[in-house]
């Protein structure tokens, strides 16, 4: 495991031909291959395979190997797809897919080679996070364009009731939100607070978002559950800049 993390291909070459055990886990559950992916070391990961280390099952927390590879080592979901890999949508004991953790990471090859392969963008996790809101809420802007070029579905909800153009609201993403916002999102839906985008953008104070969504003709007289208008909460906020703006 050892060898494998830091990739000394000859170390773990000659340990396995000495009858080094490739299945042997350690008390968190990792094995010597997933120790290898989660390092991206594929040399070593095909050594290991090619010796019998399984590339099915999972790990700790539901994990699985190619999960893994899609969040930290994109080169190496070839071999595991080749080595009979866990299905391409299977799900961790929070619910998250491969292409999730590959979103979380923003890690944009292995997006391509999993939406290649055809794994579904519209699996939540537990706490209702498809994987284009989680790119958002992770600050990964490329993954996010990428999974919506790729048809993510652009109005899906989290259980919070936030939309994707809510979470880049809230979060001072601004050219997530142009772009958003070109391809068609709703601007003016509510989240479970009946807050919108404007409203979320105005209390943290991101004027340029509040501008572009003004642009965009969001309504600026919607009100929250607590009967605020986006001014009111700005106000409420101390956000005097964006006080000025929702005039």
């Amino acid at each position: 495991m050892l060898a494998a993390g830091k990739g000394h291909t000859d170390s773990v070459a000659l340990l396995l031909a000495r009858g080094a055990a490739v299945g042997s886990r350690s008390a968190n559950g990792e094995t010597a291959l997933s120790k290898a992916i989660r390092a991206c070391k594929v040399e070593v990961a095909k050594a290991l395979i090619g010796k019998g280390a399984r590339v099915v099952g999972a790990l700790e927390g539901g994990v699985t190997m190619l999960m893994l590879a899609s969040a930290f080592c994109a080169d190496a979901i070839a071999l595991l797809d080749a080595g009979g890999a866990s299905p391409i949508d299977a799900v961790d004991e929070r619910g998250r897919t491969a292409l999730w953790h590959a979103a979380d990471r923003g890690n944009g090859a292995a997006l391509r080679a999993l939406i290649g392969k055809g794994a579904e963008a519209r699996i939540a996790d537990r706490q209702g996070l498809v994987p284009l809101l989680r790119a958002i809420e992770s600050g990964e802007t490329e993954a996010a364009q990428l999974l919506r070029a790729k048809g993510a579905e652009l109005d899906r909800r989290s259980a919070a009731g936030n939309t994707a153009l809510m979470l880049a609201s809230q979060g001072g993403k601004l050219e997530v939100v142009r772009a958003l916002i070109q391809l068609g999102a709703a601007a003016d839906l509510r989240n479970e607070q009946g807050y919108t985008a404007l409203m979320l953008a105005s209390a943290a104070g991101h004027g340029d978002i509040v501008k572009a969504l003004l642009g965009a003709g969001a309504d600026r007289g919607l009100r929250n559950k607590r009967r605020q208008t986006a001014v009111d909460i700005a106000n409420a906020s101390g956000q005097t800049a964006v006080v000025e703006l929702l005039k």
